[in-house]
């Protein structure tokens, strides 16, 4: 029991490590590295889903992949970004955090939902800027649940990957959309 704790502290802390250094650089206007091979989103998404559930044991999580889910991007990136959408749900949500990925023509979605209290409007246009959160508290309490770089990581990710991403709250479900192409023509 303890060597689990012990390796969930771990994940975490390395979580945050990277989490500074990405934060860091993007604040210095440098442009996040992105290494781009082709794969499969699946494996990257039930991945993510497993590291946050060893974070988080009580965390419900259901992945579904469909669609047309092979494309070349960053498989370390894409998973940060995920890890980052699938714990901001854990720690603000409540009940089951469903995550999607769709792959269609030349776009893939990834979609992270979650049910609970809904995001302010007037918080919606800034969720994704540094450092910020938005004004309704935290479900859980403690260094987990800080105020942390995490969405606008996950901006950055989206971006260098040629995407976007775009939250909504509304009837008791917060959801992040991230649309990226399957095969990008370029890097940023």
């Amino acid at each position: 029991m303890s060597v689990a704790i012990a390796q969930r502290g771990a994940v975490r802390m390395k979580r945050m490590i990277d989490d500074l250094l990405v934060f860091t650089r993007t604040r210095l206007d440098d442009a996040l590295p992105v290494d781009f091979t082709s794969r499969g989103i699946g494996r990257i998404c039930n991945d993510a889903a497993d590291e946050v559930r060893a974070s988080y044991p009580d965390a419900r999580i259901d992945v579904r992949v469909t669609g047309e889910t092979a494309g070349k991007w960053d498989r370390a990136r894409i998973g940060q970004l995920l890890i980052n959408l699938l714990v901001n749900a854990v720690q603000h949500g409540a009940g089951n955090i469903s995550m999607d990925a769709l792959g269609h023509g030349g776009q893939l979605t990834l979609v992270v939902s979650n049910e609970g209290n809904p995001i302010p409007a007037a918080d919606l246009p800034t969720l994704f800027d540094p450092l910020t959160r938005a004004s309704r508290p935290p479900r859980q309490i403690g260094p987990s649940s800080s105020m942390g770089p995490g969405l606008y990581i996950s901006r950055c990710i989206a971006h260098a990957h040629n995407g976007t991403i775009q939250a909504g709250s509304k009837d008791g479900r917060t959801t992040f959309t991230v649309q990226i192409p399957r095969f990008p023509s370029h890097v940023l």
